[in-house]
């Protein structure tokens, strides 16, 4: 969890008064004998980490001289709000006690802070009340006399123990009572982020009138309760201890009652000395920063969030380096260090170092000690900058030069000049992932080391490792996996070492001088001893053959005594850990060591032969063991949480495995919480590891289990945005892997994911990905459910955005080719099989595919003509006649051919007999059956019978066909099966009359050759005269992104049936717009006057002029 400091306003919210960070105040008339200026309110650093330490500074603090205040108490109220989690606000007070500093929750009181301070201080508290917490107000003090002070604290919460006393590795306050709190945070973790405003008002404890009132208060409450229990005595059948026990229970409740209600409120009033209220917000995960290096939580805030000056000044500052242009006039002294950390964080976050930059960057302009270069892409000049520095803190690991080739790391570069590099100065140094580091023996200059990390580092052999030994006497962790190392002997001359790291070595020392080695470092807080496991017989084991972990184990066991007594986490994940007793043996030696190690809490035993044993405790035990194997959903989640993030992805890959086991066996079992860890686990796995084939492969699977059929409405709009962006990760990372891009479009494929995404560059992307997939991996199944998922997203997407996809040859020729293949399928089906009643895989394709191109062609002419010079048209054609009486396909097929239609040089390509002949022919017969429905629709109301709708258009069972063309209707048929059964109405369909009309209005623009029947003048005839029998009331068919195509048509007076079909075209989305977005299109785009004109003018057709007006009144209304 992180959080964003009080001193920088929050990223959202109604009231910018809230968000300006501290504000000191007090209630009118109060008694303000403390002043807090908000300005003097500092917290370091900026986005405070935890576990992890900060640092509250508040200077000039005012205590003016009042003598019932000065030398007094004093007592706080807490409130505070979440404002985009409810629940927390809902929270209420857990007081330990009526007058003590304990407690925790919404509106509480915390009394006798001075004194409580001062008995903290004096060692006066039982240790039963000793926690890392209370240790961390040690120090502090209440002022005695009046003047100006200083607040300087750092506060650590590095150790979880004061949250988890049980060691059950849970929270103690999610447990028992406090279970909302649980319920909050976990409300919280969905969203992923919380905007916190607390409040703390101040008020000194009562004088000694006040305190005497108060305890002749206590004692009438006592007196009161015993005579109250006395009556009521008489009817209870109880022993005196137990009377007693509850009598002294019960006038302790009341007490607390008129304490928290009564006493503590009035005091708080009367005594009040000042408010201090707080701004700040609460991230799951590390904050994202800014355009101007501001912190957000929530991603899609930060366009909302005023940058500070200082930020924006760096990022200008940034700029002008990256671009060599130079800010330092001549003789001025060297930026200070905070401002030249901050500077090249904020260049490094932004991608702002180049050689330039660096150069600009030199010792006498400023003055770096902390660098971290961690997974960027730098070049010489680097090196040669950063080697001038004092550097404290210098991170290395995973980088890459900018033509991204690993190059040589040399260490000398930071050792040349002693007294102005970093040789006796550096603290941290990260090393890892870097196969070649040349002159590794300057290492051992660095002697104030105490992070080291030569992981996966070649170079380093047993000679560095002596040296490192030797010299670096102040280290407290060390990290050499995967290095050259095959001796630990030196490491004996580090007792003091605290974390040590040995994955993967090939040591070629005796079991017994490892062991001797290793019992020397008594002040070990982790121990790392995993290695990547290799098959072997069973019974070809000896001595020698044994895994390290095993023989330092059973050394141990031994010794009957604890030899690490500080060990909190032993790794020995992938050791073979065997031998030929069996893993029964293995288990209960394991077991002992932990029985002698009461402070071990963490045991990693994955991919061992203890992998898939279940650990339960036979002893009793302080602290609770959390272990990471295969065996539970526990154990398993706490594997994945573990190795996710670590560079050890074969761990990472077997936690996977073992999770989608569970998943696909024991799915129903798995808690709202395991759940969330779950999906949160395989995301940061799959993030680190985007190149790691098992880890995606492995990965995508389980999210198929997570997400398939209803059980992906559990998750959060948020879980569910970030599988869907590890999925396409996947995809785009691994194109021509079959059965990982199955897994992942099974995932993505699923309505209710679809129906979810909102961001116009999520449905982008979206589609982008699944095109790519379809071009690249030219499989028939991953084809059905990209060209599926398009067809749905496709509309959503706004125009001009989608154009890029649209304008793309390759997936429109794709999708023509599948259009073929799937047509040359069917046409080998039996010839009784009735492809509108018994639709199969390929016809399904053929509905999809053809929902795609209708979307990805609208309002682009540019995606029209690629269409038609690939020979789609005559594609489609030969589906008409194959699908003829199949309203869905043809309707889909017309509603793509409107598409070319309204293309004015692509028009000739339809203005054929041909097509012309098919279109009117389709249209005449949907216009007969239109007739026929009306009939009976008029009989069947005449009779107020209850009649079954037999629409034939709506028997389609693809429920996944959703796309925005056809929303509307499955709306509309919503809403009539919701109506009591007398008020349904037969609502004539005439889908595919519609769409030809269509198509016959933007042809007759054509002043092209028409020579054929029927003519140019005959189409305009069947127009007026159909669309005018069209009903006023009807269902939506089509939803318009845009009403541009129609104004060509609007304005021909010479083509009253064109003109006519557009006027009800627009009337029909119009006139049941029920958010008027239709209506503010037309009034955007000019429309109101041309239907002004329309309905008024005197060479428009009459009935064009009637559904005009009709138009006009929308407006009114």
């Amino acid at each position: 969890m992180e959080g964003e400091s009080p001193k920088s306003p929050s990223g959202g919210g109604d009231d910018p008064e809230s968000l300006r960070g501290p504000h000191a105040a007090a209630r009118p008339g109060a008694r303000r004998v403390i002043d807090i200026d908000p300005a003097q309110v500092q917290i370091k650093p900026d986005i405070v980490r935890f576990p992890g330490c900060f640092t509250v500074e508040i200077k000039n603090v005012h205590v003016f001289d009042d003598r019932n205040a000065v030398g007094n108490s004093f007592f706080a109220k807490a409130e505070y709000q979440w404002w985009n989690v409810k629940e927390f606000g809902e929270l209420k007070c857990q007081n330990v006690s009526s007058n003590g500093c304990g407690g925790y929750g919404n509106n509480c009181y915390y009394c006798d802070v001075c004194e409580s301070l001062h008995e903290l201080e004096s060692n006066k508290h039982t240790a039963s009340r000793s926690s890392s917490i209370s240790e961390q107000f040690r120090g502090i003090n209440c002022p005695q006399r009046p003047g100006f002070y200083t607040f300087r604290k750092e506060f650590c919460f590095n150790d979880w123990n004061a949250f988890d006393a049980d060691g059950d590795c849970q929270f103690d306050f999610f447990q028992g009572d406090k279970s909302d709190y649980k319920a909050a945070l976990s409300s919280l973790q969905q969203v992923g982020y919380g905007s916190v405003v607390a409040k703390i008002r101040l008020a000194f404890n009562a004088t000694g009138i006040v305190e005497q009132k108060k305890l002749a208060k206590e004692a009438q409450i006592e007196d009161t309760v015993n005579r109250e229990l006395e009556e009521r005595r008489r009817n209870w059948d109880i022993n005196n201890g137990q009377f007693d026990k509850f009598r002294q229970w019960y006038v302790d409740y009341r007490k607390n009652v008129w304490h928290k209600e009564d006493y503590l409120p009035w005091l708080l009033y009367e005594n009040e000395m000042s408010c201090l209220r707080l701004t700040f917000d609460v991230c799951e995960r590390r904050p994202r920063r800014t355009e101007y290096g501001r912190y957000t939580c929530d991603p899609n805030m930060g366009t909302l969030e005023i940058p500070s000056l200082k930020l924006i000044c760096q990022i200008e500052i940034g700029k002008l380096l990256k671009d060599d242009r130079g800010i330092y006039p001549e003789g001025c002294a060297p930026l200070p260090t905070t401002v030249s950390n901050a500077l090249f964080q904020s260049m490094r976050e932004n991608d702002q170092l180049s050689c330039s930059a660096y150069r600009l960057l030199s010792h006498d302009r400023a003055a770096l000690t902390y660098a971290d270069l961690n997974r960027k892409k730098f070049d010489e000049c680097a090196m040669a900058t950063l080697g001038q520095h004092r550097l404290q803190f210098l991170s290395f690991c995973k980088a890459f030069k900018t033509d991204h080739q690993k190059i040589p790391f040399d260490l000398a570069t930071f050792c040349k000049n002693p007294t102005h590099d970093s040789t006796h100065v550096l603290v941290h140094l990260n090393l890892a992932m870097n196969a070649k580091i040349l002159n590794l023996d300057c290492l051992a200059k660095f002697t104030n080391l105490v992070f080291l990390s030569v992981s996966t580092c070649s170079s380093f052999t047993d000679q560095h490792f002596d040296k490192v030994c030797y010299s670096l006497k102040k280290l407290r962790h060390l990290d050499i996996s995967e290095t050259k190392v095959t001796n630990i002997n030196p490491i004996a001359m580090l007792p003091q070492l605290q974390h040590f790291h040995m994955f993967r070595l090939n040591l070629k020392m005796s079991a017994n001088d490892f062991c001797h080695t290793m019992v020397e470092l008594k002040e070990l807080r982790t121990l790392d001893l995993s290695n990547r496991r290799q098959d072997v017989q069973v019974n070809d084991y000896t001595s020698m053959q044994r895994d390290y972990a095993r023989c330092l184990i059973d050394f141990c066991i031994v010794q009957q005594k604890t030899i690490f007594p500080h060990l909190c986490l032993l790794d020995v994940s992938g050791n073979v850990f065997v031998d030929d007793l069996g893993s029964d043996v293995a288990y209960r030696v394991i077991m002992q060591f932990v029985q002698h190690h009461p402070e071990l809490r963490f045991l990693n035993v994955l991919d061992t032969a203890l992998n898939r044993r279940t650990f339960m405790l036979t002893f009793p035990r302080i602290n609770k063991l959390c272990v990471a194997n295969g065996a539970t959903r526990t154990q398993s989640i706490q594997a994945l949480l573990i190795y996710a993030k670590s560079e050890r992805e074969v761990f990472a890959s077997h936690a996977l495995q073992a999770i989608f086991y569970l998943l696909q066996t024991t799915y129903d079992h798995f808690t709202d919480d395991e759940l969330t860890d779950t999906i949160c686990g395989i995301e940061v796995a799959m993030r680190y590891n985007r190149k790691t084939l098992s880890i995606q492969m492995a990965g995508t699977a389980c999210f198929y289990h997570i997400c398939r059929l209803n059980r992906i409405k559990k998750l959060n709009a948020f879980y569910i945005r970030i599988i869907l962006g590890r999925c396409l990760d996947a995809s785009l990372n691994f194109k021509l892997i079959i059965q990982l891009q199955k897994n992942i479009w099974l995932t993505v494929c699923n309505d209710h994911l679809l129906q979810t995404l909102t961001d116009t560059h999520d449905m982008f992307r979206t589609c982008y990905v699944a095109l790519e997939a379809m071009v690249a991996s030219k499989d028939a199944s991953i084809a059905r459910m990209t060209i599926a998922i398009v067809s749905i997203l496709a509309p959503k997407i706004p125009v001009a955005r989608s154009q890029p996809l649209a304008r793309e040859e390759r997936y429109i020729s794709y999708m023509i080719g599948v259009l073929h293949e799937n047509l040359t399928l069917v046409d080998d089906r039996p010839a009784t099989q009735n492809p509108e009643d018994h639709d199969d895989i390929n016809v399904f394709t053929l509905k999809f595919t053809l929902s795609a191109l209708w979307n990805l062609t609208d309002e682009s002419p540019d995606a029209c003509e690629i269409f038609v010079r690939l020979r789609g048209v005559e594609v489609v054609f030969q589906i008409i006649r194959k699908y003829c009486e199949n309203a869905n396909i043809i309707t889909k097929v017309f509603g793509l051919l409107n598409n070319i239609a309204e293309v004015k040089r692509l028009r000739s390509y339809l203005i054929t007999y041909d097509c012309v002949q098919t279109i009117v022919e389709l249209f005449n017969t949907d216009m007969e059956k239109m007739k026929g429905q009306l009939n009976i629709s008029y009989v069947m109301n005449d009779r107020h019978e209850e009649v079954e709708d037999m629409d034939e258009y709506d028997d389609e069972s693809d429920i996944s066909d959703n796309s925005e063309m056809e929303n509307a209707e499955v709306e509309d048929e919503r809403q009539m099966q919701e109506q009591p059964p007398q008020q349904i109405q037969q609502v004539p369909r005439f889908d595919i009359g519609y769409f030809a009309a269509g198509i016959l209005s933007n042809l007759l623009l054509d002043d092209g050759p028409w020579d054929f029947e029927p003519s140019r003048q005959e189409c305009n005839r069947l127009l007026i005269d159909a669309v005018a029998q069209w009903p006023k009331s009807i269902n939506t068919m089509v939803a318009y992104r845009s009403f541009q195509p129609f104004i060509p048509i609007l304005t021909r007076y010479d083509l009253p049936g064109a003109q006519m079909w557009a006027v009800y075209a627009i009337y029909h989305v119009v006139c049941v717009d029920k958010q008027y977005e239709y209506i503010s299109m037309l009034r955007k785009q000019g429309a109101f006057e041309l239907f002004s004109e329309i309905a008024h003018g005197v060479h428009t057709h009459p009935s064009v002029r009637e559904v005009a007006q009709s138009v006009l009144a929308t407006f009114d209304s």
